[in-house]
């Protein structure tokens, strides 16, 4: 079967100029704009999620953690260290097994 060039002319030219269109331009620009509405975007989520949560309701978490954290408090004897957090006490338990660790804070 055979092709004649010309009837391939077309669809050379047609890629050559869809090739010619896409070519890659450096838009500083545009990339900062880009960027700019998309920050803005999570700004703006942001506000809106903090404005549906109350002051109270954010104080009242707050005072939990708060809490939680003066009530969390261990005391290993023989590094001469306090844990603030289970994570903390655990990872020491993890490294020196036989250290003894007892609880100061809270109940």
């Amino acid at each position: 079967m055979r092709v004649p060039l010309l009837a391939l002319l077309p669809i050379a030219l047609g890629t050559f100029a869809s090739l010619a269109n896409a070519r890659f331009t450096d838009d500083v620009d545009a990339r900062e704009i880009h960027a700019r509405s998309f920050h803005d975007d999570l700004a703006l989520d942001q506000r809106d999620i903090l404005a549906t949560i109350s002051t109270r309701e954010l104080i009242d978490a707050l005072s939990e953690q708060l809490e939680r954290r003066e009530r969390d408090l261990w005391w290993c004897s023989r590094c001469k260290a306090y844990f603030y957090s289970v994570n903390q006490r655990d990872a020491h338990k993890r490294r020196v097994p036989d250290h003894d660790i007892t609880k100061v804070g809270g109940q």
